[in-house]
């Protein structure tokens, strides 16, 4: 987990988040990342109380106001805890909570946004523009909770204003000043073992093998992303095999099994089949319409011909045929199983 960014269960439906870093993971892989203290609250399940505790240097405008809105958007109830340094963009994510505590010590910093800009006259003028936008945003934000005139609030961001926890307080910018610092380390601790507790067991618990019920019951997004999966897989794999055993069906020498479709309509629907198994079972139980061939009469010179049933599943009757289908200079010594191995060749090339 981020080292600048903790969310831990601290009760029944209460969590802390805490904030401490720059916010914005682009100047620093230990920034705190905007996606995923989101991702983070959408999994942690149902909070009724979150305390979001800050200590940051500020950051990135945009990440700030995404963590702002994610905050302020959630349904519970939310408790900011200044525990340090609070300047920049981490003071407008300060704003989503409902109660705002500065201790004993900390400060409060408030500026013009910056930027670092390049180009001519036109590119900076869009830059210039750009801020004054973020200034207006991050004013409003400001206003709606500190209830101060938004004229005011403007000259002390462009005086980049720090405060303590009782010009802050005065100001509007916060609820309530914690004085009592034995009993915020005391808090603060007592949190950090259960935050400490929560991950052991977390640890063990990866540890372990889950049952399909423990992993339906305690990640229902993750089981539920695996049914579905399988669903697809499913879904896939079983067009392809009626697909198989259609384009089987249409074999030339499938078509004249008597019972070669009825064989294949039940694998496909009740006993269900795969393309190797129904070949084996209609090589092994298919009963083939006779078919007729000519042959020369025995004894007869005369080229008189007669007409022949014959059973093209039947071994016996067809094995000199198989066997004459290539004459190979001493062939004449296959096996039986090579004789019916080359049947087979020549069935399955049909």
């Amino acid at each position: 987990m981020n080292p600048v960014f903790n969310l831990y269960k601290t009760g029944n439906k209460k969590a802390t988040i805490l904030l401490y870093g720059v916010i914005g993971d682009t100047f620093s892989e230990e920034g705190v990342s905007e996606k995923e203290l989101a991702e983070e609250l959408l999994e942690h399940g149902e909070i009724d109380e979150l305390t979001v505790r800050i200590n940051s240097p500020g950051g990135l405008v945009t990440a700030g106001i995404a963590i702002y809105n994610t905050l302020k958007n959630h349904k519970a109830k939310k408790i900011v805890e200044i525990d340090g340094m609070c300047a920049s963009i981490a003071t407008v994510i300060a704003m989503c909570g409902e109660k705002r505590v500065m201790h004993s010590g900390t400060r409060f910093m408030i500026h013009n946004p910056l930027t670092m800009a390049f180009g001519g006259k036109k590119e900076l003028e869009r830059s210039i523009e750009r801020l004054n936008q973020i200034k207006e945003d991050v004013v409003e934000i400001y206003s709606s909770v500190a209830k101060l005139e938004k004229s005011k609030i403007e000259k002390m961001m462009d005086e980049e204003t720090y405060l303590s926890p009782e010009e802050a307080l005065e100001n509007g910018f916060i609820t309530e000043i914690n004085k009592d610092v034995d009993k915020n380390i005391t808090n603060y601790l007592k949190e950090y073992m259960q935050y400490t507790n929560v991950h052991k067991i977390k640890e063990k618990v990866e540890d372990e093998i889950m049952t399909k019920e423990e992993l339906k019951s305690k990640f229902p997004n993750v089981y539920n992303e695996i049914v579905d999966e399988g669903k697809k897989q499913g879904e896939t794999q079983e067009r392809e095999r009626i697909k198989k055993l259609d384009e089987f069906s249409n074999n030339a020498i499938v078509a004249n099994v008597e019972n070669a479709g009825e064989i294949i309509q039940n694998a496909k629907y009740i006993n269900v089949k795969n393309l190797e198994e129904v070949s084996t079972e209609i090589l092994l139980n298919g009963k083939m319409k006779p078919l007729v061939q000519e042959t020369s009469l025995k004894g007869k010179g005369n080229g008189e011909q007669q007409k022949e049933e014959i059973n093209p599943l039947d071994f016996s009757s067809r094995v000199d045929d198989a066997f004459n289908l290539g004459t190979i200079e001493g062939s004449t010594q296959m096996s039986e199983e090579e004789k019916r191995k080359m049947f087979l060749k020549a069935f399955e090339e049909a």
